[in-house]
């Protein structure tokens, strides 16, 4: 998860999933984000293929899961991720 933005409630704020979300938990994820519109911004895939692709900056980065997406933040982070 990424989030950006002053504050939590403010529209310049957004959260950036990014997850393979196999079989049908896309569908679910989707539908559970559904109420925070588009401040929740989904990105399908693997970290070291979409971090990259995110713009930043960034005020909070939060990696959870098999953690081997840590190996591509810090990639990104080592070349000057904004």
């Amino acid at each position: 998860m990424l989030a950006s933005g002053e504050r939590p409630n403010s529209p310049d704020t957004h959260i950036h999933y990014v997850d393979p979300w196999a079989g049908d938990i896309y569908g679910r994820f989707l539908q559970n984000m559904a109420p925070w519109g588009k401040k929740v911004v989904p990105h399908r895939g693997r970290s070291e293929d979409i971090l990259p692709t995110i713009a930043g900056p960034f005020d909070f980065v939060y990696i959870d899961g098999l953690h081997m997406g840590f190996n591509a933040f810090q990639t990104q982070f080592s070349r000057g991720i904004n």
